[in-house]
């Protein structure tokens, strides 16, 4: 496989990006206090000395991240490059830098792996900046979101295909995988050739052979990424959860982020929409009855949809022994990252950027360093056929960010009436100089070239309308050509990054090399949409 051709479009032009990230790109001051620091190498050393993190958290988490992994039956003396990551994190002198997604089937749209690969990238070249730290890649599962319709399918080469079950409102990292076994099937049946289907078995048994939705991610974020060191953490951990006890008991009673991101909100709002909003208590509630939440009724603590309620003494005393029972929303999921690691960025898309943009009051309200919010790398791999149909019909991959009846125009006025409009009207004034000569020597010569001319110009009409009408064929030829090949690179205006999973290639050629062709692509630079080409 071997890139030939690429391009950037830019963010502005490619008509994906909302306002607020378009200005927080474009470092506008109308969003300069809603965040810390610029997402430049040169702001980590100030991020690094102002990053307030409890070094006596070091051994619970490594201690967590080694069971994890063992529970997994991940051997890390196999894996050096993560096992050194990980041993680095008891040492005050390494920091994180981290992405974290759905536990999305087969790693979901294309975006889950090009996050991973942002972040990864971040840290390299943070490594050559410092080379004195040590930074280490984070892939955080978003093991307790219980919104399982947002993780049970995947969609290769168009078509959805859907793993479905009762999670019972579960947190998705719990679901058991006893029943995968037929969807893994559907997957592999995908296959157009051997080689295909030995890496879609290979995918499939981090699943087939893992008791939760957890560990089957964890084994796959591995077998992709531990060449590269990432690093990947379950928050759902009780020794974790037990760090977090004073800010939970702080939220729930006394309800103190609400008003934090309330008044954020209402400044955000007079120029951009907001895309979060708090509640009194911003945590849910575990039990067997799912992920719920947690409601203040007078005086009691109520789980919605359940029987379970609490006093403010036993709700005190039961977040002191069962943290783990108690899981962050989305407000407070990001406190408890930057809380329990040593962390200097966290890397998202524009989503997860423009609700952390709301945040840094809340950071603020619970003593906690505001994290660099960086952009992943965004990208377009563009198939060689397609590639070369557009130039072809004299389009470029510009075109396929740009609205419709704009590439229709640019099409009509490539092919519409190539000039023979303006050729025939020349030979006409041509043809009538000609008589007028004609006209002054002798009338009868120039009678017969006034016969001639009606006859030539009403035989050229003639053509010129057939030309006309092939004309407009070729156009809604090309045009048609184009709404195809713009299909395949985006959904109902979604690009092909947010819905495509990586096995849409997979099922035909190597997706480690997909990987690492995408990883050359990948930039800390904030550039655009970055569009490549590949063969094969």
């Amino acid at each position: 496989m071997q890139n030939i051709n690429h391009s950037t479009i830019s963010f502005e032009s490619s008509n994906q990006f909302s306002k607020i990230i378009l200005d927080y790109i474009n470092n506008h001051p109308d969003l300069s206090d809603f965040y810390n620091l610029r997402p430049e190498i040169s702001s980590y050393q100030t991020m690094m000395e102002q990053k307030n993190y409890n070094d006596s958290f070091r051994p619970i988490l490594v201690e967590t991240l080694n069971g994890q992994y063992a529970e997994a039956g991940i051997k890390l003396n196999k894996s050096v490059k993560v096992e050194n990551n990980i041993n680095a994190l008891l040492n005050p002198n390494t920091y994180t830098v981290t992405t974290g997604h759905q536990l999305c089937l087969y790693t979901g749209p294309l975006y889950f792996i090009y996050k991973i690969l942002s972040t990864i990238k971040w840290c390299d070249e943070l490594k050559q900046q410092f080379p004195d730290k040590n930074f280490v890649p984070v892939f955080w599962m978003a093991t307790e979101d219980h919104d399982f319709e947002e993780v049970n399918h995947i969609v290769v080469n168009g078509t959805k295909y859907s793993w479905n079950i009762d999670s019972m409102q579960q947190p998705v990292g719990r679901l058991s995988l006893q029943n995968f076994d037929s969807f893994a099937q559907k997957i592999i049946n995908l296959a157009t050739n051997d080689f295909a289907k030995k890496q879609l078995e290979e995918w499939s048994a981090c699943y087939t052979s893992s008791s939760n939705l957890s560990i089957a991610t964890r084994k796959l974020a591995h077998l992709l990424f531990a060449s590269k060191g990432l690093v990947v953490l379950d928050a759902d951990s009780k020794p974790l959860k037990k760090l977090f006890i004073p800010i939970i008991k702080k939220d729930v009673l006394e309800q103190s982020n609400f008003n934090a991101l309330t008044t954020t909100n209402n400044l955000l709002r007079k120029k951009y929409k907001t895309q979060v909003n708090g509640r009194g208590i911003n945590f849910f509630y575990l039990s067997e009855s799912g992920r719920k939440l947690i409601k203040k009724e007078g005086d009691v603590f109520v789980v919605d949809g359940t029987s379970i309620t609490f006093t403010t003494e036993q709700i005190t005393a039961d977040i002191e022994n069962n943290p783990e029972q108690y899981s962050p929303n989305v407000i407070m999921r990001p406190v408890y990252q930057e809380l329990i690691l040593p962390n200097l960025s966290y890397v998202g898309g524009p989503g997860e950027i423009a609700y952390w943009l709301q945040l840094k009051s809340v950071f603020e309200q619970n003593s906690i360093t505001f994290p660099i919010l960086t952009l992943r790398s965004f990208l377009l791999l563009l198939n060689e056929q397609h590639y070369n149909t557009l130039k072809r019909i004299g389009l470029s991959v510009d075109d396929l960010f740009a609205p419709s009846i704009d590439v229709e125009r640019k099409l009509v006025a490539l092919n519409d009436d190539g000039g023979q409009t303006e050729i025939i009207k020349n030979i006409a004034d041509n043809l009538q100089a000609f008589i007028d000569i004609a006209m002054k020597t002798d009338n009868q010569i120039g009678s017969e070239i006034i016969h001639q001319k009606t006859t030539w110009i009403d035989l050229l009409e003639q053509h010129h309308r057939k030309l006309d009408k092939k004309q407009r064929e070729k156009i809604a030829l090309h045009f048609d050509k184009y709404q195809k090949i713009q299909s395949n690179y985006f959904f109902n205006g979604v690009m092909q990054e947010r819905v495509s999973n990586i096995t849409s290639y997979g099922i035909t050629e190597s997706m480690t090399n997909i990987i690492e062709l995408v990883f050359e692509h990948i930039t800390t630079k904030f550039e655009g949409i970055n569009c490549f080409v590949k063969q094969g």
